[in-house]
């Protein structure tokens, strides 16, 4: 989680709650408990591992370009998983 929070912490809590794709009722109660940004962050990144069945750096790094955090999403690339298959275009000549 550490490693996590490190890349992250150019983005601001309330950019990262919508990265982390967190529910309303979630942020609303880490917001209630905590007042710092990291201790917000760290609930909600704890949150996001514990209950989405699918985190990982790739799931990050395409919310992140969503929320145009390019530069972070850039930075961390290197850590997603390899992709798997093979993805081809047919043409309907």
């Amino acid at each position: 989680m550490d490693n996590i929070l490190k890349e992250l912490k150019q983005v601001k809590w309330d950019k990262l709650q919508h990265v982390l794709q967190l529910p309303f009722s979630q942020r609303r109660k880490i917001e209630e408990k905590y007042a710092g940004e990291t201790e917000r962050k760290r609930e909600g990144v704890k949150y996001w591992l514990w209950n989405c069945p699918y985190a990982s750096w790739r799931m990050l790094i395409t919310q992140l370009d969503w929320q145009r955090e390019h530069a972070v999403a850039d930075q961390i690339r290197g850590y997603a998983e390899k992709l798997t298959g093979q993805f081809t275009v047919q043409s309907s000549l």
